[in-house]
């Protein structure tokens, strides 16, 4: 969130709230308090309309609390799976893995903002401490900022800058600015085509309220660069992330999206830089070691990518994207039944063809064919292609006519025949083709598709379906070439 706790720190140097953090460190009976969960604040305003804004600052809270370096902060995807939920604290508490939770309640009237907050012991259900705050909605940053400096003391015991990472700056976007962001990351948290450009509207609707919102462009950069089924825009995820670093250079969220777009044009020293300067500035950002996770996978360094994702899935253990890249890195390292497990995983989190489709590649891969089959018809479904559909019939014709081999091979010139120009379905094309065997094929589609400007999917080329030309200087020579060991 913007700016966070530093401004208040020096004022808030001497709080010993309640007397708790006293009583955290000298109790015997109560355990160091080393993670915690913000579940989702819940909304009282009777108003759906106000969803975004609890949210919104459900989202706030954990990034500025995910600012304390010596605390492990659950991320906001894996919360929003308990809103409304019927579960008691000690069994989130397990699924999660924390020590402390953070409950509390929103109530947004005309103007006025009234907020109830608690911590609790996670794991039995114990009261610790509790707080209601009420402002103007035109005070609503500095609320937030009230709240997770005043849960920082009780949770950390100790706040000081030392212990602190340091947050972006000081400076406060304009309400209707904030507003409007809150909306914008409201529709991106979605994760489909349709919310997407809602949430481009957001945030250039913040951005004209306040051009100086560097979170603001952050995030529309975030929209171009992975656009969640939308078309993206490689150039402008840059340009938008470069003018969120002029504005704020120790925003962790700038400095990934930058990453993200480096790493879609193909730059990947300097994909890998930024990726490891938003680790350094927020060890809690999940979305930092996700993306240098899926860095060290393309880059071949598989041991240190399951490291990062490791880091990560501790930080959101209900992520689509954790797992699904976390299925990738396993089906890499041929360890087939843990890459099945993470993609089916990844399915049930996200109802979007990808895992089915990678599930499909994974099991091609294994001559599983039926399997095989079955995913892709999956996919079909999800992605609403009955010519899709019919041509997994044609393959299962010639399964059951011809054999693995032949199938694999008919999958491969039916893929390559309903080509719509897209560098993602060449590299599928490709794998497909050396799950064929036909090397000069795989490598013809590999070569269309490194040659096409931008792309996410260059991690396809650690793929097991190109192991059997590894070796070929063909092979080698295109990854020299892109700037990647072979």
């Amino acid at each position: 969130m913007a700016a966070g706790l530093t401004a208040l720190l020096a004022l808030a140097g001497g709080l010993n709230l309640g007397g708790m953090r006293d009583w955290l460190l000298a109790s015997k009976g109560v355990p160091r308090l080393q993670s915690l969960a913000v579940l989702p604040l819940e909304n009282l305003s009777h108003d759906p309309e106000q969803e975004y804004f609890a949210d919104g600052l459900t989202d706030a809270l954990i990034t500025d609390l995910g600012r304390i370096g010596s605390l492990r902060v659950i991320s906001r995807t894996s919360v929003m799976q308990y809103k409304r939920t019927k579960k008691a604290l000690p069994e989130i508490a397990r699924e999660l893995n924390v020590d402390a939770a953070v409950e509390g309640t929103v109530r947004r009237s005309g103007n006025r903002v009234r907020t109830t907050v608690q911590l609790l012991q996670a794991r039995t259900d114990r009261h610790l401490w509790a707080e209601t705050y009420e402002r103007d909605f035109d005070d609503v940053i500095q609320l937030e900022r009230q709240m997770a400096l005043a849960i920082a003391h009780e949770v950390s015991g100790q706040l000081t800058l030392a212990n602190h990472t340091r947050a972006p700056g000081s400076r406060t976007p304009s309400p209707a600015a904030f507003d409007a962001y809150l909306r914008g990351r409201y529709f991106w948290n979605m994760r489909d085509a349709k919310a997407t450009p809602e949430a481009v509207g957001y945030f250039e609707q913040a951005l004209r309220e306040d051009p100086n919102f560097a979170l603001a462009w952050s995030g529309l950069a975030d929209c171009y660069s992975t656009g969640w089924w939308t078309a993206v825009d490689y150039s402008r995820a840059e340009e938008y992330a470069r003018k969120a670093l002029a504005l704020a250079p120790d925003l962790a969220e700038a400095h990934i999206s930058l990453g993200y777009a480096d790493y879609d044009l193909g730059r990947f020293a300097d994909a890998e830089r930024e990726a490891r300067r938003g680790v350094e500035l927020n060890p809690n950002y999940v979305t930092a070691h996700h993306f240098l996770a899926f860095y060290l996978l393309t880059a071949g360094r598989l041991t240190e990518a399951l490291a990062e994702n490791d880091r990560a899935r501790q930080l959101d253990p209900f992520s689509f994207p954790v797992a699904f890249v976390r299925g990738v890195i396993f089906m890499c390292l041929h360890e087939y039944a843990r890459a099945a497990e993470q993609f089916t995983a990844a399915a049930e989190f996200n109802q979007s063809y990808s895992p089915h489709e990678s599930l499909a590649q994974l099991y091609w891969i294994q001559g599983k064919v039926p399997e095989a089959l079955s995913e892709e018809r999956k996919t079909a479904v999800l992605a609403s292609s009955p010519e899709q559909l019919r041509n997994q019939d044609e393959v299962a014709a010639v399964y059951a006519k011809s054999g693995a081999a032949a199938a694999a091979r008919r999958s491969a010139q039916i893929k390559a025949r309903t080509y719509h120009g897209y560098n993602v379905e060449a590299f599928f094309i490709a794998a497909q083709y050396g799950i064929a065997g036909d090397k000069e094929k795989a490598l013809e589609w590999l070569t269309r598709a490194v040659r096409m400007k931008g792309s996410n999917d260059w991690f396809s080329l650690r793929s097991p379906a190109f192991d059997f030309m590894r070796a070929d200087p063909r092979f080698q020579d295109l990854l020299r070439r892109l700037g990647l060991p072979p």
